[in-house]
């Protein structure tokens, strides 16, 4: 499809930074990295989903191509008509122009837009956000808040602005009548139809959706996505949309892009992404997904665990900590579950989450009430071990040998040994070497270890160190 469509937007190496401060001074101390380095194109005419778990970054990467918060690098190439610039420049601004000093950028760059490029350039891009309630003024009829974009784009006739948000209103389903109303006698689906008309108001080339359905009814869900698409068919949109729900984004979307963790892990056809998904991360993501047919239930890969901090990423595949396809040394023979579980207990030990106290209290709670007696050194290495799903004895004698000597080290309060033994033997090539996109069909691209792609995508962060 991708071939046969011109694009819209291309966006390249976008990264949204947030800073840590601490003091008085506001020193910065480190970085939240919401966003760190995504490529992506939209085409002409065609529903992009970008979907991942709460906190992966979507919706600051939506925020941050439009422009309604300053991205920190990257680029957002834009290849409709580049709006004319009508800023003065300052006297510094000049003295940069003539020193050369001026960041080199391309003129359809949005990053590089001034503010009379990026107001214009507004008219073509319009958002959704997720909560309808939210996103209007209590203050306003509905249909002054859809006339709004015109009013602010120079349309100052009252009357055709009226006129041009009724018939907004009757595409979206309401009444014309609906333009005097208040948004506290809306429903949410219907407030949802408020916010298309308002998007489309200023006839834009493409919007971006944020969750637009998220926060309604299934059914309702089901009517405002299929409005949704005959919107788009009607006024020939492009639409990046955004969602938590793969279910939702197989409805809706044509090709679908998996973010996580601030990073796009795949990028695929969207019935060839659900029949053929490649990451771990889109496996279990699909997995999610409720089923009817039993047989169905329980094949898949189960999701465990919190997003890691974007503060402070894991190295290599940011993925690694959750994988339950983890790879193992070449010199280790153990089920993929006992190494996932073997990983875990050495990442909480070098996190000084595992202490012999605790070790003594998962022994206490592990009892019955009618047992009587001291807690023994045996009782608190089961304990531990339970804690974590480590069987009584590894498949792998190498592997027994270091995680039992491990567990010692926890109860004698020597966790530095403990978590020296256990990275020398439990160490993965999945966080020391950051996986490159492969290419494993022509539209069909993971970032894997697992992945035999047929050739690496160039990114615009390929060449970067990863830090």
């Amino acid at each position: 499809m991708s071939d046969d469509r011109e694009p819209v937007l291309s966006v390249r190496g976008l990264k949204k930074h947030y800073p840590v401060t601490k003091g008085i001074l506001r020193r910065e101390v480190g970085r939240v990295k919401a966003v760190d380095g995504i490529d992506f194109t939209l085409y002409e005419g065609e529903t992009l989903g970008l979907v991942g778990e709460s906190g992966c970054g979507k919706s600051t990467a939506a925020t941050s191509l439009l422009r309604l918060e300053e991205p920190t690098d990257g680029e957002v190439i834009y290849h409709g008509e580049v709006p004319e610039d009508t800023n003065r420049k300052t006297p510094m601004e000049k003295l940069r122009a003539i020193r050369g000093e001026e960041e080199a950028r391309e003129p359809n760059d949005i990053v590089g837009f001034s503010r009379s490029q990026l107001k214009r350039f507004r008219r073509k891009a319009q958002m959704i956000f997720q909560n309808p309630t939210g996103s209007f003024d209590p203050r306003m009829s509905v249909g002054e808040s859809v006339a709004e974009p015109l009013l602010i784009h120079g349309l100052d006739d009252t009357a055709e602005r009226r006129e041009i948000a009724e018939d907004l209103l009757d595409r979206v389903g309401l009444d014309a009548d609906d333009y005097d109303r208040y948004p506290h006698e809306f429903s949410g689906g219907q407030k949802q139809r408020v916010a298309l008309a308002r998007a489309l108001v200023v006839n834009p080339e493409f919007v971006v959706a944020d969750e637009p359905v998220s926060a309604l009814d299934v059914s309702i869900q089901s009517e405002i996505l299929s409005l949704m698409r005959d919107l788009q068919d009607r006024f020939g949109l492009s639409m990046l949309f955004i969602s938590h729900d793969m279910g939702v984004i197989r409805e809706i979307c044509d090709r679908v892009a998996v973010m996580y963790l601030g990073e796009i892990v795949e990028v695929a056809p969207t019935e060839e992404l659900f029949r053929n998904p490649q990451h771990p991360y889109t496996q279990a993501l699909l997995a999610s997904i409720p089923t009817p047919d039993p047989r169905q239930r329980g094949l898949g890969i189960e999701l465990t665990g919190d997003v890691p901090s974007p503060d402070n990423p894991p190295s290599g595949c940011r993925f690694h900590t959750r994988c339950p396809k983890v790879i193992q040394p070449d010199d280790l023979d153990l089920p993929q579950e006992q190494f996932r579980r073997a990983l875990d207990f050495r990442h909480q030990v070098e996190g000084g989450d595992v202490d012999a106290d605790g070790a003594a209290e998962l022994a206490r709670a592990r009892r019955s009430d009618a047992a009587t007696g001291d807690i023994t050194r045996d009782d608190r290495r089961r304990a531990l071990r339970a804690e974590f799903d480590l069987p009584d004895e590894l498949d792998d004698p190498t592997a027994e040998e270091s995680v039992a000597a491990a567990v010692d080290s926890v109860l004698d309060d020597d966790l530095e040994s403990a978590a020296d033994r256990l990275s020398d033997t439990f160490s993965t090539v999945c966080e020391r070497e950051k996986p490159a996109l492969e290419r494993t069909d022509e539209d069909h691209v993971a970032a894997c270890h697992l992945v035999d792609g047929t050739e690496t995508v160039e990114t615009a962060t390929s060449e970067v160190a990863d830090d």
